[in-house]
């Protein structure tokens, strides 16, 4: 997931990763659609988290495509998760804030695939963390990703 950079057996977990830009605003589409789905809970909501969670495998479609096409891996950096040409732009992130909105991008396509309480009740889990991962980081200057 993510055009496939998958953590390294010595990298640390919650290492600080390189994200590509388009991935990152992809998944914050994701996150957003989440929380407007949750506070609402009809097939409609359902339906655009649905879309922006297609939007988002369009993306890593984009750089799973471009890493299999052979590019020397020194003209990308290793680091750059999602990268979709030589010059993408990579956002600096935290590796447990980039954790969690897997877990969540996870939860989420559970709950488009197979709707069940536990589905939902998952996602709930899933964006709860991430919310309390976002209120923690606010205060460090960033305000937040929105």
């Amino acid at each position: 997931m993510f055009g496939h950079r998958g953590r390294s057996d010595d990298q640390e977990q919650g290492a600080p990763v390189d994200v590509d830009l388009v991935l990152e605003r992809d998944i914050e589409g994701v996150e957003r659609a989440v929380g407007r789905y949750l506070d609402g809970l009809t097939e409609e909501l359902r339906k655009e988290l649905m879309a922006r969670l297609e939007a988002l495998d369009d993306q890593t479609y984009l750089a799973d495509a471009y890493m299999a096409k052979g590019v020397p891996v020194p003209r990308v950096s290793p680091s750059v998760i999602g990268a979709t040409s030589y010059g993408s732009i990579a956002e600096h992130l935290p590796g447990s804030e980039f954790e969690a909105q897997v877990a969540l991008v996870k939860a989420a396509k559970s709950v488009v695939i197979r709707l069940t309480p536990e589905s939902v009740a998952e996602l709930r889990a899933a964006y709860s963390v991430l919310e309390a991962w976002r209120r923690v980081k606010a205060p460090e200057g960033s305000g937040g990703s929105e």
